[in-house]
């Protein structure tokens, strides 16, 4: 896992967000933690409650990139404030 791109949308004002993420610089719990949501074989439900966030993470590049969509809550947390938002 070099490289993880984190892409949001969704929100009250729809803003959409991205950011790039040198995946060795993250600390073991947050790797482990991306490890389990892409081995999960499964698509994950919609959080709760409007104007929430989903997140689209690819890690990897070319055909080895894999990627998987995700409701704000599972986010980890060492990712939350890497993502800026982005004006259209």
């Amino acid at each position: 896992m070099d490289k993880l791109v984190i892409e949001r949308r969704g929100g009250f004002a729809g803003l959409k967000a991205k950011s790039e993420i040198d995946a060795a610089s993250l600390d073991e719990a947050t790797r482990a933690a991306l490890d389990a949501l892409f081995a999960a074989k499964r698509k994950f439900p919609a959080a709760r409650g409007a104007d929430r966030y989903i997140y689209t993470l690819t890690r990897g590049t070319g055909a080895a990139a894999k990627t998987v969509e995700i409701p704000e809550n599972l986010l980890p947390p060492a990712l939350a404030g890497s993502v800026k938002d982005r004006l259209p």
